[in-house]
């Protein structure tokens, strides 16, 4: 029996992970594997060098970029906007900046015409030509769309064949969840403008629970189930690696990383110095290039090829993460590890507990110093923080249970038609 080929569409390269996006993109390619679907990627990206395609290729499966030659002459993508659409398309281009255009726009003209070509680079004329051509080339079973703004491929997918958005961040939350702590978005997104991309779907991923239900609020007409990120989980505590007083964050450099690492920095961090002769702040991944600190007691680590060494030595892990949407996936890590987390109300959204919480979560900063000072005194604390992460991250970060959902709605998809 030949293998249901997905067609996954992608503006990121999955492998090797550095970021939490690709990180989660590559996990679910690798699940889907295991599950006997055979994955043809589509990256909107420029060509790798030869070596680079071909470990991709080994990990992945068939690997074709927006650029490549694909010996066809590929016909024009037509489609027509909505007049009202096409109308607003038209003004945010020839319309002068003012006050008006704020008001109808939500933001300056500059940042409104680059958010408009940043869209359209996501899910441009070529990369919808050459996701139908792919379609004719594979018959895939599936198709899916990484995030919503590559969703329009989706139009040209023929009938029958499953149309899935997975989409890692809900964007109409951005406003609220990013914009406001004073954080640019090049993807500003209204709840009109989110919806018509789902609604191209026949499936919709969310990453975490609540953002599930905010989107099946949304697009009541399409399905709407929560995949996260699945995770190895340590078999057992060991703390003969520790280094007391080791304080860890960890991160990509996003620039939500980077604001709620310079406020801890600037807020909690001088409180757990003072309170805590030992401490140290070791901040590893691209996030420690960008805080510029001359305090000997933080180290500035930067990327390293295995985190599992770093997670060991910890006595406590923080996620300050303040803004942003999606999941966490450092805060899920964190856990995985069996490591006593301390976070904000944002850094573990979604990560959902029945019983007592396995990870302390703090409203201001002045708290959050408190609980890592308690947590680095208090070895007996720390232990049943750090048993009931992991019996939490057992019970839930499996691929079985993480992927469940989408099982469920492939083989439903893949059965025969009763008689």
């Amino acid at each position: 029996m030949t293998a249901p080929i997905i067609l996954l569409i992608s503006h990121v390269i999955p492998h090797p992970p550095a970021a939490g996006n690709e990180i989660r993109i590559l996990k679910m390619v690798t699940w889907l594997k295991r599950q006997g679907f055979r994955i043809v990627l589509l990256l909107n990206h420029e060509p790798l060098p030869a070596a680079r395609r071909l470990e991709l290729e080994t990990m992945v499966g068939p690997v074709h970029f927006i650029g490549d030659d694909y010996h066809t002459e590929f016909p024009p993508i037509s489609w027509t906007d909505h007049p009202f659409v096409a109308l607003k398309r038209f003004a945010a281009r020839t319309l002068p900046d003012s006050r008006l255009y704020r008001w109808l726009f939500g933001m300056e003209k500059q940042k409104k015409v680059h958010s408009d070509a940043v869209k359209r680079y996501l899910a441009s004329e070529r990369l919808i030509q050459v996701a139908r051509h792919l379609c004719e080339a594979y018959n895939p079973f599936a198709v899916i769309a990484e995030y919503i703004f590559a969703a329009p491929c989706l139009d040209v997918v023929p009938s029958g064949t499953m149309k899935i958005i997975d989409t890692h961040d809900m964007f109409s939350r951005k406003n609220e969840q990013v914009v406001s702590f004073g954080i640019d978005d090049p993807l500003p997104c209204t709840r009109r403008e989110e919806r018509n991309y789902l609604l191209k779907s026949d499936l919709v991923i969310a990453i975490q629970s609540r953002e599930a239900q905010m989107m099946r609020t949304l697009v009541r007409s399409r399905d709407v189930i929560t995949v996260g990120i699945d995770f190895d989980v340590v078999g057992e505590i060991d703390h003969s690696r520790v280094i007391p007083g080791t304080i860890l964050v960890v991160g990509s450099d996003n620039p939500l990383n980077q604001h709620g690492l310079k406020v801890f920095h600037e807020r909690a961090w001088p409180i757990i110095r003072a309170g805590h002769p030992d401490a140290v702040l070791r901040v590893v991944g691209k996030l420690a290039n960008h805080l510029q600190t001359d305090d000997q007691r933080v180290q500035c680590v930067g990327w390293v090829p295995s985190l599992d060494g770093e997670y060991e030595k910890a006595a406590v892990v923080i996620n300050p993460t303040q803004a942003g949407t999606g999941l966490k996936i450092k805060s899920v890590e964190a856990l995985c590890h069996g490591k006593a987390l301390v976070g904000t109300p944002n850094s573990v959204e979604g990560i959902d507990s029945k019983g007592d919480a396995p990870y302390v979560v703090c409203d201001d900063w002045h708290a959050f110093a408190d609980r890592v000072l308690v947590l680095l005194r208090s070895e007996d604390e720390r232990t049943r923080l750090e048993r009931l992460a992991l019996q939490f991250a057992r019970e839930t970060f499996s691929a079985d249970h993480i992927y469940e959902p989408l099982g469920r709605k492939l083989r439903f998809a893949l059965a025969p038609a009763p008689d």
